[in-house]
């Protein structure tokens, strides 16, 4: 799973590149969430998702907190995180909700975009670029019993749709 094709061109980030992103003071190929490294191959991740990521942080206007992102161990069997080139980022937004949270990853774009808010010590998101890897776009939100499964959607904006009535739900108990 984790070599599968890559079917468009990529570059992996290099020293320099995390250098640059380092001075904006945004990512750190050494940052840390609840004490467990958020880039945990630095040199795995795919310069093109760090970009973006970028872009995110600054659409956000707020601090990115990036709980995971290159992992061979946990997550679903066919995982973005087990690609040894990897495009997939889990983590949360300070302040925001995981609605407006998705919005913003939908409206940029990205390809495989996941909320869960249920299981996590802070409800977060996915995030990816399985395009990469030739994988259709798809949206997805963990079932509420936390049983490691999930309802996809192929348009996202049904997914948003439901994610705002799962967060209404949530804010009512």
């Amino acid at each position: 799973m984790e070599n599968e094709k890559i079917v468009k061109p990529v570059k992996l980030m290099l020293p320099a590149h995390w250098d640059a992103f380092e001075e904006l003071g945004h990512f750190k190929r050494d940052e840390k969430s609840n004490g467990s490294d958020s880039f945990a191959a630095p040199h795995n991740m795919i310069f093109e998702f760090m970009v973006m990521l970028e872009k995110f942080r600054k659409e956000a206007n707020r601090p990115v907190s990036i709980h995971c992102t290159y992992d061979k161990e946990g997550h679903s069997p066919k995982s973005m995180h087990k690609k040894t080139a990897c495009a997939a980022a889990d983590g949360h937004v300070s302040g925001f909700s995981l609605l407006d949270e998705c919005r913003i990853l939908v409206a940029m774009g990205f390809d495989g975009v996941g909320a869960y808010p249920y299981s996590w010590a802070s409800r977060g998101f996915h995030m990816d670029m399985r395009s990469i890897y030739g994988k259709p776009k798809v949206c997805w939100i963990e079932d509420e019993f936390k049983t490691g499964k999930y309802i996809y959607y192929t348009d996202p904006n049904e997914f948003l749709l439901k994610l705002g009535e799962v967060e209404s739900a949530k804010e009512k108990y």
